[in-house]
């Protein structure tokens, strides 16, 4: 692709970093650092979310196997006897 074409491709991802930018630049410096302080913020708290889900499936998983084990020790003992 020539270089003169590329130029008039559309990217959304270009066009909303380039208006988020934009709008940024047009705020205050303490009003914008403390909007991007507070968008970070709300995103590490969903990471912190999806870290503790993350550790429960993790759990629930390890408990299913502790069962299916006692299940499959209690089937022997009832063989036995």
């Amino acid at each position: 692709m020539a270089r003169a074409e590329r130029s008039f491709s559309f990217s959304p991802r270009r066009w909303a970093n380039q208006t988020l930018e934009s709008f940024l630049a047009w705020l205050p410096e303490p009003v914008a650092q403390h909007l991007v302080n507070s968008q970070n913020e709300f995103f590490r708290a969903i990471r912190a979310v999806i870290d503790k889900q993350i550790e429960w499936n993790d759990r629930h998983l390890k408990n299913a196997k502790e069962m299916r084990a006692r299940r499959r020790r209690q089937r022997g003992a009832e063989a036995e006897e």
